[in-house]
Order: C-alpha cells, then structure tokens, then sequence
C-alpha cells in the first residue's frame, strides 16, 4: 500500500462489503415462502439453517491458507463469486435437507471471502491509525439494507427463483468490480510470523474468550435474520411483505449507527462504547418483546400498525448493540501480536461458528418447546452478557507509526 492507493483500496474493501451484505441477506426476505414450500416446523427449519455454521467452520479454518498461498484479493473473487451462484439455488429448493445443504454451501464461501476482505480492511486501519472497520461493516449494513428493501417491494410481484436469482448476478458483478481495487497482495509483514506453527496456550484462550464473547452478540443480530420474518408472520400475524420490516428496521438504524461510531470509539475507547450501548440495546430489546407478546396476547389483539411499530422497534434496539461490536472484536483478533491478520481472523472467526452453531441450535430447540417469542427473549439475554465480556478489547493493541513508501 501507498498514499496514492490507499483511497482505492478503501473503496474496494467497501464496495466488496456492499456486495457481501446485499446478496446474504436477499433470502432473509424470502424465509417465510421459502419455509411454508418446504413445510418443516420451526425446529427442522432451524436446524436446516444452522447447518451453515458447519460450512462456516470450515471456511474459517483453511480461509488463511487459502489467502497466504494465493493472496486475499483472488481468493475473495473467487469465493465471493461461487457464494452468489449459492445463493441464487435458494430460490428453487422445495426440502429441508437441499436448506441445509445450500446453508452450508453460502457459510463456507462467505467465511472464506469475510476472511479476506477484513483482513484488508484491518491492515488499512492500522496504516491510517483510524478506526475504519465500523465504516466497512457499515457498507455491510447498506448492502443489508438495501436488499431488504427491495425484498419487501417485490415480494407480491416477483417469485423467490426469479428475486434471488437476479440478486445473485449483480452481487456477482459488485463482487468482481470490488476485488479489482482492492489490494493485490497480502500487504502486512508477516515474514516474522510462522504460519503453521502451533498457536500458543496464552493465545488459545484470547481467541476463545475473543470468539464466545462476540457469539453471544452476534447470536441476536443473526436471529434477527433467521428468524424476524416468520416471528412477524407467524406469531404477529402480519403479512408477507410486512414482515420484511423487522430486517429493513434492523439495517436502516445499524447503517445510521455505523457511520459514526467509530470517530466515537476514537474518542472514548473501544471497550467502552461496545459495552455501554450493548447494555442499552439488550435491555431495550428485550423489554419491547415483553411488551409486544403481551399485547399479542391480549383478548382485543392490537391491530397491525402497532405490532409492526413494537417489532421493528425491537429489532431496531438490536442493531444499535450489535453495530459496533463485529468490527471490534474482528479488529482485535487482527491485532494479535504473535499471528498474522488472516490468520487471527480466520481463528477468531472459525471458533466463533462453532459458537454460532451452538447458540443456533438451542435458539431452535427453544423455538420448537417453548416458542419463538421466548427464543428471541434468550438471545437478547446473549447481547446484554456480550456486553459485560467486552473488557477483552481493553487491552494493548500495537499501531502502525508510519505509510509504507
């Protein structure tokens, strides 16, 4: 990296985010239809879902492989492209087992392009001294947002195979202008790094406790995806097309909350933003859901406005406590003095999918016992204990002093 470069790769890595959140989260908007066409209850259905935490764990442990032998910018191309062609499938399976299967297909390629495109997005941050990865997520978010939009105002006009395939072509086209402004090489010194060796004990237990703490996070932020669709559809009695709202609420406010909070993180440290607004957040989260099941329960149901304004509130709470915490565990695990970036990444990241298919697997198990509305009350008791386990991003992270030449 150069002076001169350095705003292209800036764009690249954003663009590249764009695309990345634009295409995983089109089927968000077509799980209700996707559900009803497979006719699984709400336990097989999670189950199917949380395959992609197998494909993810797997992309996570050979992702810095991949990206040290072949260079982060090819294997993003590459993985990204293979991921739309997965995504667009979505759109034609009628079983429960093909659900699974493309599950897992997405989660594989999306944690080996996420690899790579935050590692990037880590050693520019460091280059420039500034807190960009936020930004980076932000464009994430956009892309969310966007395609949520678009799945609430096609969802009474277009099928599922002709939506998802069409978001499966541009993402592809996003993905293939993203890569080529990216940097070409791995552009951190890591000679004095050995990439096979053994990681230390000390540094096991950093990436673990790094990991667990941003699943418990993360866990509501990707129930929000799995699940807020059919939670309006299904238990709030809203219509298709409505309940696209919950997602569209969720990535308008995390968007919003992105773009600036990392000059705010610059300001008053990392640690302490996360906690005080996961706190915030999982507290206000949790009291909506209260107050909108018993409102669901009452005898005079409410009508339809009010429900919808309590559930995209509530998501809406979510994405205020979720919106930094990503980055800055991801930044941490980059930052780990004895690894590489891809390779603190890809660890932090291939625990953290064990985690999330853990955390996955007691949300549906509680979805099919005890119902859905108490399976989102659990994952917002797992955003609140993130937010206590954030200390970790308390400690010393080493800084780039000067631009490379």
């Amino acid at each position: 990296m150069t002076r001169d470069t350095l705003p292209r790769i800036r764009n690249g890595i954003l663009i590249l985010f764009f695309a990345m959140g634009f295409a995983s989260s089109a089927t968000a908007t077509r799980l209700a239809e996707i559900k009803l066409r497979i006719g699984s209850g709400d336990a097989i259905f999670g189950y199917a879902l949380a395959a992609g935490a197998i494909g993810g764990t797997l992309g996570n442990w050979i992702a810095h492989r991949l990206i040290h032998k072949f260079g982060s910018r090819r294997i993003a191309r590459t993985s990204g492209s293979i991921m739309m062609l997965v995504i667009a499938s979505n759109g034609v399976i009628n079983q429960a087992w093909q659900l699974a299967l493309t599950s897992l297909g997405i989660s594989f390629c999306y944690s080996v392009t996420n690899v790579a495109m935050n590692s990037q997005g880590v050693d520019l941050e460091v280059q420039l001294k500034k807190s960009l990865m936020p930004r980076f997520h932000a464009g994430w978010s956009t892309g969310s947002f966007t395609t949520a939009v678009l799945g609430a105002v096609v969802a009474a006009v277009l099928t599922p195979t002709v939506h998802l395939s069409a978001i499966g072509i541009t993402a592809t086209l996003l993905v293939w202008l993203g890569t080529s402004m990216m940097s070409p090489t791995d552009h951190k010194d890591d000679s004095h790094v050995a990439q096979h060796e053994k990681i230390p004990a000390d540094v096991r237990k950093r990436i673990v406790f790094i990991s667990f703490a941003m699943s418990l996070g993360l866990i509501a932020e990707v129930s929000v995806f799995d699940w807020s669709s059919i939670y309006m559809h299904e238990t709030l009695g809203l219509a298709l097309g409505v309940n696209a709202l919950g997602v569209t609420c969720f990535y308008a406010i995390q968007i919003v909350m992105r773009a600036f909070i990392g000059s705010v993180q610059d300001r008053y440290g990392i640690a302490k933003v996360v906690r005080r607004v996961g706190l915030f957040a999982g507290i206000t989260y949790l009291g909506i859901l209260l107050v909108t099941n018993l409102v669901n329960s009452a005898e005079n149901a409410a009508n339809s406005t009010l429900l919808t304004i309590l559930a995209g509130a509530s998501f809406g709470a979510v994405a205020i406590g979720v919106a930094a915490m990503p980055a800055a565990f991801l930044t941490a695990a980059g930052r780990i003095p004895q690894l590489s970036t891809a390779r603190g990444i890809a660890a932090v990241a291939m625990t953290n999918a064990f985690f999330i298919l853990l955390f996955k697997t007691i949300v549906s198990t509680i979805a099919g016992s005890a119902g859905l509305p108490i399976a989102l009350m659990c994952t917002a008791c797992g955003l609140l204990a993130a937010s206590f386990l954030s200390g970790i991003l308390e400690s010393d992270l080493p800084v780039a002093t000067t631009l490379p030449s």
